[in-house]
């Protein structure tokens, strides 16, 4: 920022300053400067070469100073880290991370990117480059493509298994909410069998007797932990994957989907019949709702 100042700079309203091109794999991230003269409302966002928006944060006055991710891409959500808006200069850390399910290192790939700073109706644009470390040279960028989407699809599995256990929760608590209104006898019975059929699925997709730092000692993990595991082992470091790699994600996946194809059944067929059930009662019946991952 000291070599970049002038008195334009100085005067101007909203500045970006240019980021220091950055390492793959060796710094922790690219450092965005920008100053503003006023309080106001930012968003930064962060494009890739072809101009795809990997990702974008949104701040305010409010926001005294950028919040770390905080653990954000985890299983039940975190706080995103927000830029601030308040008058003055500013320093946001972007972890060259695609969006997901946890915090996978180096997974954007060499190139140039391009940071774009809105605050207000004042838009500035600079570019960046991701470099490879010098020590990684033989690695290709073919095999470095070939990590990235290996790890993006894990990623999306690791989702999908999480918002399926979200989203059986949530009929869970549906289900447990409209018997409560009811001493009807069939209802009962039927979410019995609702909630059995759910908590079968459930069970083989997250280890639900994971609550101490000792039980996954005692418990193995299932479907969703094994899927995360893969993820973190493929995209750590600067490598092609293995064909062991493949073979296991098909197999974890291929199990990922027997249940989910069992999750359907239960909703097309046995939620179903309780929906009709509890509207004989004049109940509401159970959504099925989409839930995502924070």
């Amino acid at each position: 920022p000291l070599r970049e100042m002038s008195p334009a700079v100085a005067a101007a309203d909203v500045h970006l300053f240019g980021p220091v091109d950055t390492y793959r794999g060796v710094d922790p991230g690219v450092q965005v400067r920008y100053y503003l003269a006023e309080d106001s409302d930012v968003r930064l966002e962060f494009l890739d070469g072809s101009g795809t928006v990997i990702e974008s944060f949104e701040g305010d006055a409010t926001v005294e100073q950028a919040r770390p991710r905080g653990g954000r891409r985890r299983f039940g959500g975190g706080e995103a880290p927000r830029p601030s808006g308040k008058a003055g200069a500013h320093t946001f850390m972007w972890d060259l991370r695609y969006p997901g399910f946890v915090d996978f290192e180096g997974v954007v790939l060499p190139g140039t990117y391009t940071v774009r700073l809105t605050a207000g109706d004042e838009v500035r644009e600079r570019q960046f480059g991701v470099r490879l470390d010098p020590r990684n040279e033989p690695v290709t960028l073919a095999q470095l493509q070939a990590q990235l989407d290996l790890a993006l699809e894990v990623r999306n599995q690791v989702t999908e298994a999480n918002e399926a256990v979200i989203q059986i929760r949530d009929i869970e608590e549906q289900v447990d909410d409209r018997t409560a209104q009811t001493r009807n006898t069939e209802v009962h019975a039927q979410a019995g069998v609702v909630r059995g059929k759910l908590e079968e699925v459930e069970e083989e997709i997250y280890q639900v007797r994971n609550e101490s730092r000792q039980d996954p000692l005692n418990f193995p993990i299932k479907i969703n932990n094994k899927l995360a595991a893969l993820m973190n082992g493929v995209s750590r470091g600067d490598f092609p994957p293995t064909e062991q790699s493949r073979q296991v994600f098909e197999r974890l996946d291929g199990l990922l989907q027997e249940e989910m194809l069992r999750l359907q059944l239960i909703i097309e067929q046995d939620l179903a019949r309780l929906n009709e059930l509890l509207r004989r009662e004049g109940i509401d019946p159970v959504e099925v709702r989409r839930r995502t991952v924070s």
